[in-house]
């Protein structure tokens, strides 16, 4: 299976959120798993939160995944703080 990698900006707040979702659906429409590079995000915002929870789950209805490898601090925290830890934790 394809994986595709997506370098995350450093800002993943409300303005990032629609290029985010339409550049992980261009690579989930392609097939194969997303694998985030999350060292660089130093600002997280509930919108971003929601575009990688439902790409996750779009992933793994079509028997994919999207990973996120290597999360800041800040992202871990965002996550945890949502309530989305399963993000940025190993499955």
């Amino acid at each position: 299976m394809t994986m595709h990698q997506i370098v995350l900006p450093s800002r993943l707040d409300t303005p990032a959120a629609q290029p985010l979702a339409a550049q992980m659906l261009g690579r989930l429409e392609t097939g194969g798993s997303i694998e985030l590079v999350g060292s660089a995000v130093d600002l997280v915002g509930m919108a971003c939160l929601q575009v990688l929870a439902g790409a996750r789950r779009m992933a793994r209805s079509n028997g994919a995944d999207v990973l996120i490898i290597s999360p800041s601090e800040d992202l871990i925290d965002g996550c945890v703080l949502a309530g989305l830890e399963a993000l940025v934790r190993p499955a």
